[in-house]
This record gives structure tokens, sequence and C-alpha cells, in this order.
């Protein structure tokens, strides 16, 4: 079975390391060189190839690549869990699946229940 992938997105600087798992922070796929048009076209094309989003609910403030990601992932119907305190955006409260209080535990719920069937 090939690795499966996680994105991390609203999260400054924080890397996980798993063996079985390749776990990329959004934010360092974006970068501020980067035109309208290109942002739109790697978002799309990250969200395709991805199996899990992890997102930083606590994070108030997602950037318009973030949020693209999101609607993205979305449509290409990838599950997408939460991290932190809910905040008030509607939009995240419509596609995140379940919430949780750490990355760790998100990723643990993960494998237990979406790792074998993706």
């Amino acid at each position: 079975m090939n690795k499966q992938e996680i994105v991390l997105v609203g999260f400054k600087d924080l890397d996980i390391n798993e063996a079985e798992l390749i776990v990329t922070n959004l934010q360092n796929k974006i970068n501020n060189s980067l035109n309208s048009k290109e942002i739109i076209f790697i978002t799309s094309k990250l969200a395709q190839n991805i199996d899990l989003v992890i997102v930083n609910l606590s994070n108030s403030k997602l950037s318009i690549a973030e949020n693209l990601f999101l609607q993205f992932a979305y449509t290409n119907r990838t599950p997408i869990l939460g991290v932190g305190e809910e905040n008030k955006n509607a939009f995240l409260s419509q596609i995140v699946l379940n919430q949780f209080p750490s990355v760790e535990d998100a990723i643990d719920h993960y494998k237990a229940n979406y790792y074998d069937i993706i």
C-alpha cells in the first residue's frame, strides 16, 4: 500500500513525522511569489492527490489559498478533520467532519477509522 498523504491547513511552522503517512503543511507549498492563477492551479492539483486534511479551527484568519484548498478538497470528497477550538466560520462548520484537541488525536482517529478504506 502506498503511503497516504495528509495536508495540514492553518498551522504555522508545524511539522509532524509519521512513519506510514506523508504529512505536508500547506503553508510550505504556497509561497508569496505566486500569482492568483498559480495559486488556484497549485491548490486544486494538491487537493486531487491527498487522503486527509487537518485544519486548525483556532486559526480565524485562513488565507485565500487555504480557503481555496479546503474548497477543492471538500469538492473532491476528501475527509476534513478539525483541531482546536471551534470558531464561528460557517464554511468550516459545514465541511469539517469531526473535531479533536490535537493533530495527533486527529491522525489517530484517521488511522483507526479511515486508513483502510481510503
